[in-house]
């Protein structure tokens, strides 16, 4: 094509410019596009694309025209191409007057040895380049997903360690911390909720308020620490003389204690009091438990505060009463 104005570009097979060869009309001149589409105007983008795969499948195809962008210009060529079937890249020649498919055969081979090394070694290049990025992408992807699991184990362990934290202070807001029963805090909460519940399921529902007797002996003659192991052994016994899941122990403070039995009536209290009687006894023998027993009419409306009141007086009266048969 040596008296045909002409520019030549290699491609590969998405449009990226592989290399400029000839560019008689200044087309990529003044472009820093890296792909033929950039120099296209808008009509014209798709035409190429299609000529592309027709390209592919049938190795050469000429003149072909579009509108190409140049120094702000858009200027109509015909293109034609060939594909370098064994670099698996284009040849694209652009012409503004239709070219024989007879001479663009006769020109091409006209290629000397030293063009066709050039184009191979351009090829090559581009492959070692293509190949390189490649290789540093699926290593920087690899280093990524090695720090995204990283960070998703530390988070794992950090999200473990919050749960762990909440459950502890949901614990000690609503949990006595030294005999891990529910304390008085949360006692009208929950018994609030069983009240509804055993109405809705026509259900029995009974307390238990207790008090050790004795305790201050404990703590003045052994100890406070003395003392805090009783309370402790005090505590599992409440919790081995009633249902889990079922019932609830709480510890009021000191060495007041109530129990809150669901579906059971003041029959059952009172076989569960004697039983916690029983193996308290088996523990010291300086303690024992004084207890009062109220089954709640869940038929009425229920004040809670009362309801402790008239628990508390009643433990009063019986304690009274017990003094005054040990004189």
């Amino acid at each position: 094509m040596s008296g045909l104005e002409k520019t030549i570009v290699c491609i590969d097979e998405n449009g990226r410019i592989i290399d400029v060869l000839t560019d008689d009309f200044k087309v990529f001149a003044s472009s820093k596009a890296d792909t033929v589409l950039n120099v296209l105007d808008d009509g014209s983008r798709t035409k190429f694309l299609a000529f592309l795969v027709d390209l592919k499948e049938s190795e050469v195809q000429v003149n072909w025209d579009m509108n190409f962008k140049v120094d702000d210009k858009i200027i109509e060529f015909l293109v034609s191409g060939i594909m370098l079937k064994n670099e698996c890249i284009y040849l694209i020649i652009l012409t503004r007057i239709v070219a024989e498919l007879k001479k663009l055969y006769e020109d091409l081979s006209t290629i000397n040895n030293e063009q066709i090394n050039q184009f191979r070694r351009i090829i090559k290049e581009y492959a070692e380049k293509q190949n390189k990025i490649y290789l540093e992408l699926i290593e920087e992807i690899s280093k990524l997903n090695n720090e995204l699991t990283n960070t998703q184990r530390e988070l794992m362990k950090k999200t473990l360690e919050l749960e762990e934290l909440n459950k502890r202070l949901s614990e000690l807001a609503t949990k006595d911390a030294l005999t891990g029963l529910y304390n008085r805090r949360v006692f009208n909460e929950i018994i609030e909720k069983e009240i509804s519940r055993t109405r809705r399921f026509n259900q029995e529902l009974t307390i238990i308020y207790m008090d050790i007797n004795n305790f201050k002996i404990v703590n003045d003659t052994k100890g406070h620490s003395e003392g805090d192991k009783l309370l402790i052994e005090f505590g599992k016994i409440l919790l081995s003389s009633t249902r889990y899941n079922v019932d609830y122990a709480f510890r009021f403070g000191g060495d007041e204690f109530l129990l809150l039995l669901v579906g059971s009536n003041e029959e059952d209290a009172v076989k569960v009091a004697e039983r916690i009687q029983r193996e308290v006894s088996k523990i010291s023998d300086i303690v024992s438990v004084a207890y009062v027993i109220r089954e709640i009419d869940i038929s009425q409306e229920v004040n809670i505060d009362e309801l402790l009141r008239e628990a508390d007086k009643l433990m009063y009266e019986h304690k009274r009463k017990m003094k005054a048969k040990q004189v």
